[in-house]
């Protein structure tokens, strides 16, 4: 017979399915059902004690009774901390249970005795898809891997030979505790919240060749500790679960330079989680919160797909599906990166949108949640970033596009803006990291409305980027649709074939240039596969630019004749 978490198997025996609580809090719940199994059908209010029996070990608790105006159980047994010290000894995986994900059991077994309210405890684990913990030496790249929210390893070594501490980074698994370990301290625990996956060594990686290229990334979800652990000062206790290979510690205390990402033993890590001193368990409880939320997100790809198929506008299907997929996880990792609207200062959340810098529609499942990919913005700014009509600049100053209605900045009280179709140098509203930086100049190349279309008789000498400026070069080229100077109908599959028709193209004419210019850019330029799309506009640029001054000079020449 079942109730809730206990169930009744044969008439001696009744067992309890233990959740975080029981270990975190010393108690759990009676529920009506199996008040008889324990005699408190005639003892409606007074404790009563309890002695369980555990390896031969006598441990105290009791039953109390505890108000409540729900109609749940007003019965709560109680034992001492030494017995939740037991459970934790004998369940070294505890903290993988939870109430949201039933993939671990572990079980109290209470066997009556010939004594009244004296039982025998045995225990049963049953665990699946056991999280595993991880150890990761972070030196060098503590601050990019903190900040972009991940963990980066080459696939190989230089030489080409493999690493098992890069090997490593393959089997590490959504929920994962890392403990996160620089400059003798341990600061930060992650959280994996994703599995491995292929990437290119990161931008703000200093350019060096100490690693290759070609690399793994995990994104992990780091939180920093209140007090920092130093292991050396505890080695004592941490030297007898170390283990004899692949250890992440010399047995001195100092870290494994060879050692990037290790896998430690559940013993291991409860003993780290036990010295930390409570730190962590907050962070997994928020984590298993946040997990909650996500597979209840999960559970409803069916309905996302149902969306998808009907037959409703676009943008009414994206913000259905905005809605249910990772929306709170994501509000929780922007917070961590930014803490203010950039523009007018405001600081309360509840006022704020949680924009996305690269349009969630046009970004893949790890950037949809990367803290990085968004801005916290009041409504109004937010309105007219994710319109287009503003954007910023790496350096932190607001671009404002010539589609911007000035009307608009006047009635809204933010006439500073008005700086039409330039850079405002007037307003600096502060430095982006290296990532946001990325996602920024997404959002200038496919979202900002920089200009209008610049037609060849009105195109003027001034128009011209200058020819060190490659941002400048690359809204340039977007000025001018060539798609519809192509015999061809073009999209990104028939590119070789739009590339042959251009370069027939004499350069007599500015649409001649235009249009070369137009697919030299970054994006047609890596559908082809280029490894380095802007060199490539940017040498085109400066051969076309002297051509283009030409061209319009000669133009005005014969406008001025006529």
């Amino acid at each position: 017979m079942q109730y809730h978490s206990w169930e009744q198997l044969i008439e001696n025996e009744i067992v309890k399915n233990l959740d975080y609580s029981s270990f975190n809090r010393n108690e759990t719940g009676i529920p009506q059902g199996i008040y008889s199994f324990f005699n408190l059908e005639n003892n409606p209010k007074e404790e009563i004690p309890l002695t369980l029996v555990a390896n031969n070990i006598q441990f105290s608790a009791s039953i109390k009774w505890s108000p409540s105006k729900s109609k749940a159980s007003r019965r709560r047994m109680h034992w001492h901390s030494k017995f939740s010290n037991y459970l934790k000894q004998e369940f070294p995986n505890w903290r993988d249970i939870n109430q949201f994900d039933q993939s671990v059991e572990m079980k109290l077994v209470f066997g009556k005795t010939s004594k009244p309210n004296v039982f025998n405890i045995s225990l049963i684990s049953s665990t699946l898809n056991k999280k595993k913990y991880w150890w990761v030496n972070q030196n060098q790249t503590l601050k990019q891997e903190i900040s972009g929210g991940y963990m980066w390893s080459p696939k190989t070594k230089n030489d080409g030979t493999q690493n098992p501490f890069y090997n490593y980074m393959k089997e590490v698994e959504i929920g994962d505790v890392i403990f996160s370990f620089a400059n003798t301290y341990i600061s930060y625990i992650g959280i994996a919240t994703a599995g491995v996956f292929s990437s290119s060594k990161p931008s703000e990686f200093d350019d060096d060749n100490i690693w290759s290229n070609d690399g793994w990334l995990v994104p992990v979800e780091f939180h920093k500790l209140s007090k920092p652990f130093r292991p050396k000062n505890h080695i004592k206790s941490i030297k007898p679960f170390l283990p004899n290979k692949y250890s992440p510690l010399q047995k001195n205390g100092n870290g494994n330079q060879g050692v990037y990402l290790t896998e430690i033993s559940p013993e291991l890590a409860s003993q780290l989680l036990d010295l930390l001193e409570g730190q962590v368990d907050q962070i997994i409880d928020l984590h298993y919160q946040d997990d909650a939320d996500w597979k209840k997100e999960e559970a409803e790809t069916q309905t996302i797909q149902n969306i998808n198929q009907r037959d409703i506008p676009n943008t009414e299907k994206e913000q259905l599906i905005k809605s249910r997929i990772g929306h709170g996880r994501y509000r929780r990792n922007l917070q961590k990166i930014e803490s203010r609207c950039r523009f007018t200062g405001l600081t309360d959340t509840k006022y704020l949108i949680h924009s996305h810098i690269k349009p969630w529609a046009e970004s893949d499942d790890f950037e949809k949640l990367d803290g990085n990919n968004g801005l916290l913005l009041s409504p109004h700014i937010d309105k007219l970033f994710d319109g287009g009509y503003i954007s910023f600049s790496d350096d932190g100053y607001i671009l404002t596009s010539t589609r911007l209605n000035t009307d608009v900045l006047s009635l809204w009280h933010i006439d500073n803006l008005i700086n039409i179709g330039a850079i405002n140098t007037s307003i600096h509203i502060g430095k982006f990291n290296n990532k946001q930086k990325e996602y920024l100049h997404f959002h200038r190349m496919h979202v900002y409305k920089a200009s209008d279309p610049i037609t060849n008789a009105e195109l003027q000498i001034k128009d011209l980027p200058n020819a060190s400026d490659l941002n400048m070069i690359e809204e340039f080229c977007l000025t001018f649709d060539g798609y519809a100077h192509c015999s061809i109908v073009s999209c990104d599959a028939n590119i070789p074939l739009v590339q042959k028709e251009v370069k027939l193209k004499s350069r007599k004419y500015l649409s001649d240039l235009r249009l070369e210019l137009f697919y030299a850019h970054p994006h047609f330029q890596s559908v082809r596969g280029d490894e380095n799309p802007e060199d490539t506009l940017f040498d085109l640029y400066n051969e076309l630019y002297p051509i283009f001054v030409e061209i319009i000079n000669n133009k005005t020449s014969k406008k001025k004749k006529v």
